[in-house]
């Protein structure tokens, strides 16, 4: 839940961003903010950040995902996704930014692809 919204009440394009950043994450993640609740202690929010503090964000990337993904567009991925839970509303991207930063992890993911079929 954004932040801000818990504090006033209101959501905003901003909460959806970063509604959206929780979400990338769980599916990266491969687990619920719940789940990681759970089993570490912290929602997702709080356990992402520190895990990006300790610069061990490629470690909770789901297995299955983590094979599969290439480098580029992991990171870019995760970057936006963290960009998303800022506290700070006016720090998040814009939906706008988002997609541009998703398009960029498809052509990532898609160019590799295709060149490894060459």
């Amino acid at each position: 839940m954004d932040p801000l919204y818990k504090k006033t009440g209101y959501l905003t394009i901003e909460s959806d961003v970063y509604s959206f950043g929780v979400v990338m994450f769980e599916i990266l993640c491969g687990r619920s903010t719940f789940a990681i609740h759970e089993h570490e202690g912290h929602y997702l929010p709080e356990f992402i950040k520190n895990i990006f503090e300790d610069g061990k964000h490629n470690e909770v990337v789901f297995e299955q995902i983590r094979e599969q993904i290439v480098h580029g567009s992991l990171t870019t991925l995760q970057e936006i996704a963290y960009q998303c839970l800022h506290v700070e509303k006016e720090k998040r991207p814009t939906t706008k930014d988002v997609l541009i930063q998703l398009k960029m992890a498809l052509e990532f993911q898609t160019g590799v692809v295709e060149l490894a079929r060459r």
